[in-house]
């Protein structure tokens, strides 16, 4: 019997909704049309096996079938139970990927009359936007949630992060000035005030606001990061060092921090230093060749250790490595 056989064997074996998840992830949408449509004809009223079949049906290039599934799929749920978020989930999706933008619009529209005066779900509907890239209207979700519980803490996080996103940054400079004002000693509070006032090389407001961070919060690897760099700008190159290396034997898949270590090492002394600091600068290689910050960072370090060729190289391979993104090669 062959490879091939035994594999299908086994997925015979495998209940079709399994099966059809099994086949989506490994790329095979019609194959898992086909078996979401079998399983649909055994059990017509499956909410799930029809927000699955809307999906595959997307993946496989066909999307007003896969709006017709999902759509099936919604007028299944309850008349009690409407604020069932999944279905809305599916469909906004579904806009996102055709991008149909005004639809999404119109549809978060919908879903707030429909949700009612559900913050978790306000949040949870927020949150999905979120992952595909819809940021405007995921703002809208996250404020509607605060407005509800202005204490949402979870909420307040994605809204951080959707204005980050959009590049909103000066709404989200007075958005946070305005949490501080409120909670003063909360470290995630802290630690974004000071990675944005990092953000824009404002070095002495962002090691304060980084500071109560790590204070606050002495555990986040990512605080004591930022802190460190602040450190660095600011001129305290030996302090960044000591706790970048401290912070390190906490954080050994980081690899953006051993690479920040490599360079900040080899700053402090580039004769002394220079075995040490390219030790944790190819460890960060390691981890993610193709990182444009570990690139970058390495290509820093040779040219202080005057390998300037070595550093055109590798700067060279950046831009390709860039150029390559945006063809869209893998």
């Amino acid at each position: 019997m062959s490879t091939d056989d035994i594999e299908f064997q086994h997925l015979q074996d495998i209940p079709l909704i399994e099966r059809a998840r099994i086949l989506m992830d490994r790329g095979e949408h019609e194959r898992a049309v086909g078996c979401l449509r079998e399983a649909l004809r055994s059990d017509s009223e499956d909410i799930d096996a029809w927000l699955k079949l809307s999906t595959a049906l997307q993946e496989a290039g066909e999307p007003a079938e896969a709006m017709d599934a999902c759509e099936k799929a919604y007028e299944l749920i309850p008349e009690d139970d409407k604020e069932e978020i999944d279905p809305l989930v599916q469909k906004l999706w579904l806009f996102s990927e055709q991008g149909a933008t005004e639809k999404v619009a119109s549809l978060v529209d919908e879903a707030l009359l429909a949700i009612g005066r559900s913050s978790e779900k306000w949040y949870r509907l927020g949150s999905w936007l979120y992952e595909f890239e819809e940021y405007a209207q995921a703002i809208r979700l996250y404020d509607r949630a605060l407005c509800a519980d202005p204490d949402y803490f979870d909420a307040m996080d994605g809204k951080i992060e959707a204005l980050r996103a959009a590049g909103r940054l000066t709404e989200l400079w007075i958005y946070l000035d305005n949490l501080i004002a409120r909670y003063p000693r909360d470290a995630t509070v802290r630690f974004e005030r000071g990675r944005l006032m990092y953000e824009f090389e404002l070095y002495s407001e962002a090691e304060e606001n980084l500071w109560f961070a790590v204070n606050f919060d002495p555990e986040s690897i990512e605080a004591q990061h930022y802190h460190a760099l602040a450190l660095w700008r600011l001129g305290n190159a030996e302090q960044a060092q000591a706790l970048l290396r401290e912070t390190a034997r906490e954080a050994d898949y980081d690899y953006e921090l051993w690479s920040d270590l490599g360079l900040i090492t080899m700053e402090t002394d580039k004769t002394a230093r220079k075995v040490e600091a390219f030790f944790y600068l190819n460890k960060a290689l390691r981890m993610c060749p193709h990182s444009v910050k570990v690139l970058s960072n390495k290509a820093r370090a040779l040219h202080l250790m005057g390998r300037d060729e070595e550093a055109n190289d590798l700067k060279a391979r950046i831009v390709k490595q860039a150029h390559e993104q945006q063809e869209g090669f893998p």
